[in-house]
């Protein structure tokens, strides 16, 4: 077998690529999506073990892990973070990295975003031992922005719980692989076929662009909306329903009440969904607080009118991507739709619209992305013999190296590779080495204020200019 995972921020899924294609494997409780929750207490528990206990257990609890490696100054809104996870936030420690105080085997304990995220992975492995599985190496997924610190925090995650992660792999490139290697036949050697995927999932919307031939595609433009998904809209009708819950039953504020707010949350979601099919769907709970129930009849027009601030964001994510990406409605060829947000009927209408072409639906919404990082596990994989698809991803930040002479007061900043270039590149940089030097790597931030951000440093010692040999740092410079 040769695994992907399919880390999203909501949920995960596990697909191994075996003889005869791609399976999908189900977890303890049969089913094929695993709830990305940890909690805590006399044990760990992850997944669907946790969700059913988060209502009890809500203090010692962390939903969606992964939207909490980040190192960046606005935190991705973290305040956004804790509407759904209300587990205690100590400081950061020095690395920045977030640490949730929880209570474990009776005690107050620290864990680490990655330790908490590592819980992810050990239900990885947990769902294949289930399936008869043995393999420990596989292709995991991350968003393309996800930066060098996030991604190296998900690689010790791995570590952690003791699974080798072959490789990290970008969730538009594991989209367009998908894409391209069930469609060989219909894909030509000479002239490629221009896609537009959209993918709006639980915590952000991606939208992109990608040239694909029948042995190789290349993304062409992305641009993404960090903080927009479907958790957003269902945020907004969680505060219209408590709101309207208080007015109804002359309460005060219970706005801060976890059980309430999670009972909500979870009827939402459902309620959200069939309102995607339907012209109009119920929100029906029992007893949500002292014997009180709650009932509400959503129209889609009072929906969308509700979520008008996000659907106007989602539209100019749309527009801009068309005007940067400088592409023509008659270039396209297709436009895929994934995950869950996708399948909001005003969205589809939007994508129509601007994009020129009627909404694809011929990706799985869910299990995409999965599917696309099993098949790179298998190439990777020498046991695995898989016709060759190479597709050239792009660099979502600049990257840029610092040069510092000893003695120099200033530090020389270059672009090596601009936003936008295709990898894996190689580019070369003469050094004058007649003294010592500091070289530091970088990335540049878009989504903090373009801040630079290391990568690497390294001090290299003068060299003797006819040898090459380097010099003591006693020995007088040349």
């Amino acid at each position: 077998m040769a695994v992907g995972v399919d880390m999203g921020s909501s949920r995960l899924i596990v697909a191994v690529a075996k003889k005869g294609g791609v399976e999908i494997l189900c977890n303890e409780s049969s089913y094929r999506l695993t709830p990305a929750i940890v909690g805590f207490g006399q044990e760990r528990v992850v997944g669907d073990a946790a969700k059913s206990s988060i209502k009890k257990n809500f203090r010692n609890s962390v939903r969606y892990p992964m939207r909490f490696l980040t190192p960046r100054a606005q935190d991705y809104s973290l305040e956004r973070e804790f509407s759904f996870s209300r587990a205690k936030v100590a400081e950061r420690d020095a690395y920045k990295e977030m640490v949730f105080n929880v209570k474990y085997k009776g005690q107050p304990t620290d864990f680490k975003s990655r330790q908490v995220v590592a819980g992810l992975f050990s239900k990885v492995k947990q769902i294949l031992e289930i399936n008869k599985s043995t393999v420990k190496e596989m292709v995991v997924s991350v968003p393309s922005f996800f930066t060098q610190i996030e991604r190296q925090a998900v690689m010790e995650a791995g570590e952690v719980a003791g699974v080798k992660i072959e490789r990290l792999y970008n969730e538009s490139t594991a989209n367009v692989m998908n894409y391209g290697i069930f469609r060989k036949k219909d894909l030509s050697d000479d002239k490629p076929r221009v896609v537009g995927f959209v993918d709006m999932g639980h915590a952000k919307t991606s939208v992109f662009f990608a040239k694909i031939w029948k042995s190789k595609a290349q993304i062409l433009f992305e641009k993404n909306l960090l903080n927009v998904g479907t958790r957003n809209f269902d945020l907004n009708m969680l505060n219209l329903y408590l709101k309207k819950f208080e007015d109804e039953n002359n309460m005060d504020d219970h706005r801060d009440s976890p059980k309430v707010r999670i009972r909500l949350l979870d009827a939402i979601e459902k309620q959200r969904k069939i309102l995607s099919a339907n012209s109009e769907a119920s929100c029906n709970l029992e007893c949500l607080f002292d014997d009180l129930d709650f009932f509400y009849t959503m129209k889609r027009e009072e929906f969308e009118k509700l979520n008008e601030e996000l659907i106007n964001k989602i539209q100019d994510l749309l527009l801009t991507t068309m005007t940067e990406s400088k592409l023509k409605i008659s270039e396209l060829h297709s436009v895929e739709i994934i995950g869950g947000g996708a399948r909001t009927p005003i969205v589809q209408t939007m994508i129509t619209e601007i994009m020129g072409k009627p909404v694809s639906k011929t990706l799985d919404a869910s299990e995409s992305i999965s599917r696309g990082c099993a098949i790179k596990s298998a190439m990777v994989s020498p046991l695995f013999r898989v016709v060759d698809y190479d597709i050239k991803d792009r660099s979502h930040y600049a990257i840029k190296v610092g040069i510092k002479y000893k003695g120099d007061q200033k530090e020389t900043i270059k672009t090596v590779f601009k936003e936008g270039s295709s990898f894996d590149n190689v580019v070369s940089m003469t050094i004058n080495r007649n003294e010592e030097v500091l070289v530091r790597l970088f990335y540049e931030d878009k989504y903090d204020n373009d801040n630079l951000v290391l990568i690497s440093s390294s001090e290299l010692p003068a060299c003797n200019p006819k040898t090459g040999v380097a010099l003591p740092s006693s020995t007088p410079r040349c």
